[in-house]
């Protein structure tokens, strides 16, 4: 069955299909309707993978796999939420629908991020059970943590990796709020970055007040723990510089940062960029 549905925030009419178990698709764009994911999964809500796909994650409320299309294209990702608890069938927008819409919004801005395809929504008894996104498969990119570990980077390349991913994000308004290296994607051949893990962010005029000190003590404070100090006293100067700050800004922006990282900010004060005391 396919129809065309207004998306619930209004950010944009969506072509719909629906899968066999009831699951429905709502694609980005028309061009990216592949109906052959619709039968990817007998159960959407209980996935069982099928031997040309595979698992790249899996936690209490989260399923993403690889998958081909079955057209002869490029696989793509599919990150599902099965949704277990009554309490967060009635939040469901906070997971992937809340993802889908801020990579939508983020690559409108500019952002480099995988492209997103599809947004998935499955219900039972009205109840949404299960919800997810399809999205572009990023074959030949590693995070920036795994290169770390497997000794491929020192923590100063991944740091300056790190740097114009921060400022960009400064510069176009986007609080990313989970801009850890695990979520900085490289490909190594290319030099090509992308951001991942959208599900947490907001949009705010560009440059805005205590953005770019937010983005960088979140980044500081999920490194490992022997670079932290390092980095605090070393790199903070370095971003200050890139971000273009003059002298006056570029001490405040280290004092506000430094001032962000002996305590981590909770979701809704990263999300505010509330100001701290310095």
């Amino acid at each position: 069955m396919t129809n065309t549905q207004k998306y619930p925030d209004g950010l944009t009419h969506l072509t719909c299909d629906t899968a066999p178990d009831g699951t429905k698709f709502f694609w980005a764009k028309p061009e990216f309707r592949n109906l052959s994911l619709l039968q990817s999964q007998t159960d959407f809500a209980a996935p069982v993978l099928k031997a040309s796909q595979t698992l790249l994650k899996e936690a209490r409320q989260r399923f993403v796999y690889r998958t081909p299309t079955g057209t002869g294209t490029e696989p793509v990702v599919i990150k599902l939420f099965p949704l277990s608890f009554i309490g967060s069938k009635l939040r469901h927008p906070k997971y992937a629908y809340r993802e889908f819409c801020n990579t939508v919004r983020a690559k409108e801005l500019g952002v480099s991020v995988p492209e997103p395809l599809c947004f998935i929504e499955k219900r039972r008894m009205g109840l949404v059970c299960c919800s997810g996104i399809v999205q572009q498969c990023l074959d030949g990119y590693t995070d920036l943590r795994s290169l770390y570990h497997a000794d491929q980077l020192s923590y100063v390349q991944v740091a300056r990796y790190a740097t114009p991913v921060l400022i960009d994000m400064f510069e176009r308004g986007t609080n990313h709020i989970d801009l850890r290296d695990e979520n900085i994607m490289l490909d190594q051949k290319t030099g090509m970055l992308k951001i991942i893990d959208w599900q947490y962010a907001n949009f705010v005029p560009p440059r805005t007040p205590w953005l770019l000190e937010y983005l960088t003590a979140y980044f500081i404070r999920l490194a490992p723990e022997t670079y932290r100090t390092e980095l605090a006293a070393d790199w903070l100067p370095t971003v200050a510089e890139h971000a273009k700050l003059t002298a006056q800004e570029a001490d405040l922006f280290v004092a506000r940062t430094r001032a962000l990282l002996p305590n981590r900010a909770k979701v809704k004060q990263r999300l505010a960029l509330t100001a701290v005391a310095i």
